[in-house]
């Protein structure tokens, strides 16, 4: 019996004769917290099954899965989100599932941290078109949200919609804008910058979500991190406004020491200033394969 499940379990995960490539990849991190002398531990895990293929007349279209669990104790075959049929030519690349909108496909430049981090938070969309390169150093994000999206989406309860946003790189830096709109008056702003030299990244990040009832959530996003052969030293700063008034200013560190083999160590640290008790403390080991 345990043969015949062996093989089973083998046959699932090998590629069929029309697929050009199948692969499993996935995370496994084992963390420990500290809140305010709360002691936590938890496991976190992901998987990714990708498949990709080319058709007759050039086209490749690829698609993956995803499925994990976190501290939550999510562990349904959607949890993860991020299920998406891609397909790429001249025309560039379309991303159809539940995919980044225009605003999340250029966020998080100054989140350095793996468990504490404060990168912001762009919604979902049911299909991101990044059009065929313009010019050197230049990436175009268009997005698109129907009434319904897939039932992980975050931007399903915000109505039909459209994004669009650029990035552009060159000698170190990286500038970004973004916006996406929708049809219940509900919007969401960014604009990014990041500059890399000598193994020092200095980012900064602003985004600014306006509600259907037109009540603005700004967040102000500062980071700092130095790559030194294994060693990362990494720093970041958020400060949140709601209606005017700032509701936090958060503060978090993390060490990071590679390991090898897709093994990463870390400590990170995290305080509110806004917050009376507020301090969390979390070390980890990460496994990526």
């Amino acid at each position: 019996m345990k043969k015949i499940i062996a093989a089973a379990v083998t046959t699932a995960f090998v590629a069929p004769a029309f697929a050009a490539d199948v692969s499993l990849t996935g995370v496994s991190e084992a963390i420990l917290k500290d809140s305010d002398g709360v002691m936590e531990a938890q496991l976190d895990y992901a998987f990714t099954v990708s498949a990709s293929t080319e058709t007759a007349n050039g086209l490749s279209i690829s698609a993956d899965i995803n499925i994990g669990g976190d501290a939550t104790g999510e562990t349904s075959i959607l949890n993860e989100g991020s299920n998406s049929l891609t397909i790429s030519g001249p025309f560039g690349k379309v991303d159809f599932g539940d995919t980044s909108g225009a605003v999340d496909a250029i966020d998080d430049a100054t989140e350095t941290a793996k468990e504490l981090g404060m990168g912001t938070e762009g919604d979902d969309a049911a299909i991101l078109w990044t059009l065929p390169s313009l010019a050197d150093g230049l990436t175009v994000n268009v997005s698109a949200n129907t009434d319904t999206q897939t039932t992980d989406s975050s931007a399903s309860d915000r109505g039909q919609g459209s994004g669009v946003s650029a990035k552009y790189s060159n000698a170190g830096l990286t500038i970004g804008y973004g916006v996406n709109n929708y049809d219940t008056g509900a919007d969401e702003s960014i604009a990014n910058l990041k500059y890399s030299f000598n193994g020092i990244t200095l980012a900064y990040e602003g985004q600014t979500d306006t509600s259907s009832a037109g009540a603005d959530t700004d967040y102000k996003n500062f980071g700092a991190s130095y790559q030194m052969g294994d060693l990362m030293l990494g720093v970041e700063t958020q400060e949140k406004t709601v209606s005017s008034a700032v509701t936090s200013e958060k503060t978090a560190y993390t060490v990071q020491y590679s390991l090898g083999g897709g093994v990463t160590a870390w400590l990170e640290s995290q305080d509110d200033a806004k917050a009376a008790s507020s301090n969390v403390t979390a070390a980890g080991l990460e496994f990526k394969f």
